[in-house]
């Protein structure tokens, strides 16, 4: 009998004469290369994307259709996202520069504020657009000052477009202002897209434009194109050039009898086109990335297959074990009850236990764990009924050795090669159950699969974006190729009557 510290010396051996053994296995390579890059898309998900697969939406347009569709004739002019302000918070004094201040007058003046700022959005920083007239007896009228910041548009029409700002007033005396934001297109034309209520007294709040500036709203939609119907982007963007963002401020100054002042803070001025094309795989219709979907989506299939292998394999050698070691009844019932489990159609089974329970993760796992067991339990009990007749274990028992070391010491360790080939073939099994669940809608809505990914291409008809099925098909079956490959070599090296002179 070996000692405590002989044992792991000789699983040492072990192991090192079946990895001597598994190189030379071909299948067995291609398999754990595989294996291997999904293991790396698994583990290194949040250094492969930026983006969370399911909250980070309208990343681009809904549907956008991959960046390298962009080489391919016809699609060259694929809009893409334009975001021009880079610094929207205006956390520095150098993010004012960028813009060029219009319509110069000496009664307003326009400056960077770095103590003030909206604190539910970037803190501080702003700008300060300040009007004064410091004496009685004449008017202003109307004045304007306008901050412009130009930007290129090589592209077609983009999807939609938002702008977002946040503005703060203080004012003393009968002036009122009101803020306008604007696009200026390569011809000169301008459009306006939002018009701000007349500001008249202080306020300590930020205030944001309700609702939000976007190409969607009717209000834009009816301002540009006369038309609901119509499309704020096409007409705005109707042709390749360079665009400017127009910010313009407006003061009233109709009364002579005081000495009015507004110091009007503008904050979080942001502007973005959401284009048609996007990433390595596009977006979904919510504008998702798909890729980071697809990329994640390996995490969770890898998660599902090897737990639910797990604990199919775990109860399949216990049930194999007990009953092909002791026979008699209790062999007779735990196979029967096998052989019942086996007739039953898994996926239907499935279907209504996971509408009882609820399509969570785990519950997946533990009944595609649970109904899977009984094709191990067959091999298991057939392999131990060979081994309890052999020399060893009649070797064992006439030192007087008990049922349950024979089992545990002798048996088990000698049909632990064909639980983990067993473990290996069961992965996929479990990894495209799921996927068919999911495909079916009665996958976890809550985590990214790529059975959720193909459920959603198909509820929203998108046959037309092929890369959308393609690709997490293929991993699916690539993934369950690697589990197959691995699982044949396991079984050729530890199986005796497979295994190669």
């Amino acid at each position: 009998m070996l000692s405590k510290k002989e044992r792991p010396h000789i699983w040492a051996r072990r192991i090192k004469e079946f990895w001597k053994e598994y190189r030379r296995n071909k299948l067995g390579l291609i398999g754990l290369g595989l294996l291997l890059i999904f293991a790396i898309m698994a583990f290194g998900a949040p250094y492969l994307t930026p983006y969370d697969p399911l909250h980070s939406t309208n990343l681009a347009g809904s549907r956008a259709k991959p960046i390298w569709m962009t080489f391919f004739v016809g699609y060259q002019k694929l809009s893409r996202n334009i975001q021009p302000i880079k610094d929207p918070g205006f956390n520095s004094q150098e993010s004012l520069k960028n813009w060029q201040i219009a319509d110069q007058t000496t009664a307003i003046s326009v400056s960077y504020s770095g103590d003030v700022g909206n604190p539910s959005g970037s803190g501080l920083g702003s700008v300060l657009v300040k009007f004064s007239r410091e004496n009685k007896g004449f008017t202003y009228g109307k004045l304007s000052k306008n901050l412009e910041l130009a930007f290129d548009n090589p592209y077609e029409p983009p999807q939609r477009f938002t702008a977002d700002l946040s503005w703060k007033a203080v004012v003393s005396g009968s002036a009122s202002c009101r803020i306008g934001v604007l696009i200026r297109d390569p011809k000169g034309a301008l459009y306006s897209l939002w018009d701000s209520p007349v500001i008249a007294s202080a306020s300590d709040e930020w205030s944001t434009p309700s609702p939000r500036i976007d190409s969607w709203t009717p209000q834009i939609r009816l301002r540009i194109t006369d038309d609901l119907l119509g499309s704020a982007e096409k007409a705005i963007f109707s042709s390749e050039g360079k665009y400017a963002l127009v910010v313009r401020t407006t003061f009233t100054d109709e009364n002579a009898s005081d000495t009015p002042k507004i110091e009007l803070y503008l904050d979080d001025v942001n502007f973005r086109t959401y284009g048609d094309a996007f990433g390595l795989l596009g977006t979904d219709q919510f504008g998702a990335d798909l890729f980071s979907q697809l990329v994640y989506g390996a995490r969770l299939s890898l998660i599902i297959g090897i737990l639910a292998a797990t604990l199919s394999v775990f109860i399949g050698t216990v049930v194999g074990l007990v009953a092909g070691y002791f026979g008699g009844t209790l062999d007779e019932v735990l196979m029967r009850f096998n052989d019942m489990l086996l007739v039953l159609p898994g996926l239907p089974l499935l279907l209504i236990l996971i509408a009882v329970l609820g399509p969570t993760i785990w519950n997946l796992v533990i009944l595609i764990g649970l109904l899977g067991f009984m094709g191990v339990a067959r091999i298991i009990r057939s392999q131990v009924l060979s081994l309890r007749e052999r020399a060893f274990i009649e070797a064992a028992r006439a030192v007087g050795a008990g049922s349950y070391r024979i089992m545990f010491r002798h048996i088990l360790p000698n049909v632990m090669s064909l639980a983990f080939a067993q473990l290996a073939l069961f992965a996929p099994a479990a990894i495209t159950t799921e996927a068919a669940l999911s495909w079916l809608g009665l996958g976890d809505p809550t985590v990214p699969t790529w059975g959720r990914m193909l459920f959603l291409a198909h509820y929203y008809g998108v046959l037309k974006e092929w890369w959308w099925i393609v690709f997490p098909g293929l991993s699916i079956a690539l993934i369950s190729v690697a589990f197959i490959f691995i699982g044949h070599a396991m079984d050729e090296i530890l199986n005796p009557r497979l295994r190669r002179k």
